[in-house]
């Protein structure tokens, strides 16, 4: 199915969405770092999802963005933003937003705040990457 590429510091989380993703027939790879989440995304290997947490261990996503935006390498992909800065005491996803490279702010197509929700974070993946459920009757 898709190849998602999760950029987290967390080691918690991948492992976690390793088994659930694995479980719906996606492939994950994952990264703790901005260079490692670079390699990746200018890899052979295309990604068709990012879910990326706003700090990593190196740098942060406004960081990760820029490289990549300046990379003719680079593929455009969906991003996924994670991040335990949304709140309501937090500037607006769309203030967050503003701070990213221009060129890929069409590509960030979700956010999600941590903790998340398993279930949330599943029905948003499945959206993103145009998965639709059967529906039974």
């Amino acid at each position: 199915m898709s190849h998602i590429l999760i950029a987290d510091d967390d080691p918690t989380i991948p492992r976690l969405l390793a088994m659930i993703f694995d479980r719906m027939g996606h492939r994950l790879s994952v990264a703790p770092t901005v260079i490692e989440a670079h390699q990746l995304l200018t890899g052979a290997d295309p990604i068709d999802l990012l879910i990326l947490d706003f700090h990593l261990q190196d740098g942060d996503a406004i960081g990760l963005l820029e490289r990549l935006s300046a990379d003719p390498a680079f593929k455009e992909v969906t991003i996924l933003m994670s991040s335990a800065e949304l709140s309501d005491d937090h500037p607006s996803r769309e203030a967050m937003l503003a701070l990213f490279p221009e060129r890929v702010r069409p590509m960030v197509k979700g956010w999600i705040r941590k903790p998340f929700a398993i279930d949330a974070l599943i029905r948003v993946v499945e959206e993103l990457l145009g998965i639709k459920k059967p529906r039974y009757q």
